[in-house]
């Protein structure tokens, strides 16, 4: 698995670092391991991603982009369309983007984190 994933991703995996309470990153080839269709920056619902990582509080989940075949470091931060309701087409699903694992960490998860600590006083 570590050999298809880039530099960002595989520190991780790496280092061992999985749990960022509300979000796991994988921790198994198992776990999350799928790519996911329909999930494109623009809305289009063209795009792919190779989904690494879920917020276990709600149906949110991050995935390295895929294009040419090939998964890259870009994350796409997207919310699952069963928890929507009824399916369009035109939705867009994308609730934010980062250039890589390492922004998601720094610009997302840490912010979903405080924002518990915070809600939590």
């Amino acid at each position: 698995m570590r050999d298809y994933l880039p530099d960002s991703a595989s520190y991780f995996v790496n280092q061992g670092m999985y749990d960022f309470y509300p979000w796991r990153l994988l921790n198994r080839e198992s776990q999350y391991e799928y790519i996911t269709k329909g999930v494109e920056p623009d809305g289009s619902g063209n795009g792919k991603v190779y989904v690494f990582a879920k917020r276990e509080d709600t149906a949110d989940f991050a995935g390295l982009e895929i294009v040419d075949s090939k998964i890259t470091d870009r994350v796409i931060c997207f919310r699952s369309l069963f928890a929507e309701g009824d399916s369009k087409s035109s939705w867009n699903i994308v609730r934010a983007i980062h250039d890589d694992v390492f922004a998601f960490i720094a610009n997302h998860v840490v912010a979903d984190m405080r924002a518990l600590v915070q809600s939590s006083k």
